[in-house]
């Protein structure tokens, strides 16, 4: 069993996670963490306070989706008393799952026979946020991120069940066996998480290629194993009503990110497009291309009333689309050069 964490530049949330990990009621056989070449002394933290987790420390920040593309071929690689590892626990460094997570996972795992199990996500108040998802195949509709989840009953069962199936799921506490790795992972022709999609998303393309090489089953959620969020949405986030409901956030509101986090969104706005493709939309590829215009009009104008860097936000916003319409991924977007650009509009 190997617990794969990716960090960049968060030592404080990685100690929490890492605490998380070691407090298991199911201990590891290993953990490893995968460093985007962090700059705020997480090699020397990791070294002084964690001498038996390995640390693989990238040459550059690949962000989220390469970290997890390195960390997923290199787990699967790994071995402990010479035997390969069965699962690999993947997560981001900003979660803390609770003590009994991954027995949890683990046990639903032998009974169900799923090739990937995953934790309930849950927010430091205890409020649910769930972020799987259900395909259909026949009318190809796609659940937007943080919609409401398919799996919710109108009414909450005395007790729920173990698990029940879903489709899309975050890279917030997945449990992978390597069976799934080979077969739709960074092993596979379709190398998935792929790595050009630099950040967002590159989880949801991972459970799109598990779905297509292993079935609608392949996937299963335990609402029972907990795993806390420790970082809240950013602040400074406007929501906005629209007519685009739910396409972005699936909500009737438009959440528009303030200006030192719209990066991500830009990445969004072309993996989100990425996604579309992935699931086979063709005859709604205008309808997808309307819904992305519309956005970019929509955060232009409302960066404009309320004195964000609007005409960056368009520039790049517009980008993506054009990105996402042609099918490319790959980084194109480097964090600083953007905040540098959004300083200079401002001056």
């Amino acid at each position: 069993m190997c617990a794969l964490v990716v960090t960049y530049n968060r030592r404080a949330l990685l100690a929490d996670t890492l605490a998380g990990l070691r407090a298991q009621t199911r201990p590891l056989n290993h953990v490893l963490v995968v460093d985007n070449a962090s700059a705020d002394g997480t090699a020397a933290f990791l070294a002084e306070n964690h001498p038996t987790v390995e640390h693989l420390r990238l040459d550059r920040n690949t962000g989220s989706a390469g970290g997890f593309h390195a960390g997923l071929a290199h787990a699967h690689r790994a071995t402990h008393d010479g035997r390969p590892f069965d699962f690999v626990w993947v997560m981001d460094d900003d979660v803390v799952p609770e003590p009994d997570c991954l027995a949890l996972l683990l046990a639903v795992a032998e009974a169900s026979g799923s090739a990937v199990v995953v934790p309930e996500r849950r927010e430091a108040d205890g409020t649910v946020r769930r972020a799987e998802h259900r395909l259909d195949d026949r009318a190809q509709r796609y659940v937007p991120l943080d919609g409401p989840s398919s799996l919710d009953a109108p009414a909450a069962p005395a007790s729920p069940p173990r698990w029940c199936a879903t489709d899309l799921f975050t890279f917030e506490g997945p449990l992978v066996h390597r069976h799934a790795l080979e077969a739709a992972g960074p092993l596979s022709p379709a190398a998935q998480p792929d790595p050009g999609l630099f950040i967002t998303a590159d989880d949801t393309h991972f459970a799109i290629a598990v779905y297509h090489a292993l079935g609608p089953d392949a996937a299963a959620l335990v609402p029972d194993a907990g795993l806390r969020r420790q970082v809240p949405p950013p602040t400074g986030t406007v929501p906005v009503r629209s007519a685009l409901k739910g396409w972005l956030t699936g909500t009737p509101a438009l959440d528009l990110w303030p200006d030192r986090a719209h990066w991500k969104r830009v990445y969004y706005v072309r993996n989100r497009h990425l996604v579309w493709r992935r699931l086979g939309w063709h005859r709604r590829r205008w309808r997808h291309v309307a819904l992305h215009a519309g956005y970019l009009v929509t955060d232009a104008l409302a960066a404009r009333r309320l004195g964000w860097a609007w005409r960056t936000r368009l520039r790049w916003n517009a980008r993506a689309l054009w990105l996402g319409l042609r099918g490319r991924s790959g980084a194109f977007l480097d964090p600083a050069r953007y905040l540098a650009e959004i300083e200079r509009e401002r001056a």
